[in-house]
């Protein structure tokens, strides 16, 4: 826990380091405690500058505080809902303190609607110590980290434009509702056989449609006038970014291996370089050459050698197969036998020995 007044009014985060001591103190629900923290040297006796005893020190921390844990929550969960909007226009990004609370108090932790004084910590925390958002009077601004912290005449106008545009929503949803009001009340005047209170009903009908046409007109003009505003605000951070992107390009190629000069100079070195690799290359391949001619072997000769080496490996490759083809007949010859009752069978008779 962090002490709300702390958490409101403090220059340095709530995460600086010299306030530790303040922040384990902040836990204190009770003087035993207080003292249990200056045992274990926690806390000395001259903090929060007295020499006071122990009723001293407890009025001095004593009071309301913020719980650190549920704020990183609620800051983090304001930040994932404004992820999900960043890049999409402008007037996403800009909020006004009571648009930035519906926008953000019913989401921040689940189950709870934040007060006015819980957004208020909240902004302070996402502005102080996340360094997410900018605060200037009653703008808030979303930033990036590598965006200015700065809230312009644009930013201004665009806020001014989006509040504009919401209000005129919501005086165009009272005026429906209106309307449905006033025809419920005419039916049930009608079904009472009251045609004066139905008249008169249908009278201011007609004039809050009439006020619905100029109010839905005046909406869709101020629509397009911020989209004309974003769009251009758009159209100028692309130039920058293009003007950025030239001013790169300029400086790089003004490095000094870039220039003409130098170019021609390291390219003519390059095929001097290759030029040199090629006539190495070929030197050796003489010499290599010489070399196999002064052992006194021809070419022809080796070659009319392992020609007849392979002829060989032919022959024998071609011995060793029908050497087995042969050897699979006899296998098969051998498998062959007589059937039995042929092989017992009488002789046949002597056809001299037959009788007439």
């Amino acid at each position: 826990m962090v002490g709300l007044i702390y958490t409101l009014r403090s220059t340095p985060s709530i995460y600086d380091a010299g306030w530790l001591p303040y922040r384990i103190a902040s836990y204190v629900v009770g003087k035993p405690l207080w003292w249990a923290l200056q045992q274990l040297s926690i806390v000395g006796a001259d903090d929060f500058s007295g020499h006071g005893g122990d009723t001293e020190r407890w009025k001095k921390v004593r009071g309301d505080y913020v719980v650190l844990s549920l704020l990183e929550r609620a800051g983090d969960g304001v930040l994932q809902k404004q992820q999900s909007k960043t890049g999409v226009s402008l007037s996403e990004e800009l909020y006004d303190f009571d648009g930035f609370k519906r926008e953000f108090a019913g989401d921040a932790l689940d189950g709870v609607v934040l007060s006015e004084l819980d957004v208020k910590v909240l902004l302070k925390y996402l502005e102080r110590d996340k360094k997410a958002i900018v605060v200037q009077d009653e703008v808030i601004k979303f930033v990036q980290p590598n965006q200015s912290r700065e809230i312009t005449a644009v930013d201004i106008g665009v806020l001014e434009l989006k509040i504009a545009v919401e209000d005129l929503e919501a005086s165009v949803s009272k005026i429906q509702q209106q309307i449905d009001d006033r025809s419920e009340k005419i039916s049930a005047a009608l079904r009472q056989k009251r045609k004066e209170v139905a008249l008169s009903h249908l009278r201011t009908k007609k004039q809050f449609e009439d006020l619905l046409k100029k109010r839905l007109t005046s909406l869709e003009t101020l629509h397009s006038t911020l989209l004309r505003v974003e769009a251009s605000a758009g159209d100028v951070e692309i130039m920058k970014s293009y003007e950025s992107s030239a001013a790169t390009l300029r400086a790089i190629l003004a490095h000094p291996l870039l220039q003409r000069d130098r170019i021609d100079e390291t390219m003519d070195a390059m095929a001097s370089a290759n030029a040199d690799a090629r006539d190495i290359d070929e030197a050796i391949r003489i010499g290599t050459d010489v070399a196999q001619a002064e052992t006194g072997i021809d070419d022809a000769e080796l070659e009319a050698e392992l020609n007849a080496l392979v002829k060989d490996v032919e022959g024998e490759r071609a011995k060793e197969q029908e050497e087995r083809a042969l050897q699979e007949r006899q296998e098969q010859l051998d498998g062959l036998t007589v059937p039995e009752h042929v092989a017992r069978s009488p002789e046949r008779a002597d056809p001299s020995k037959v009788v007439a």
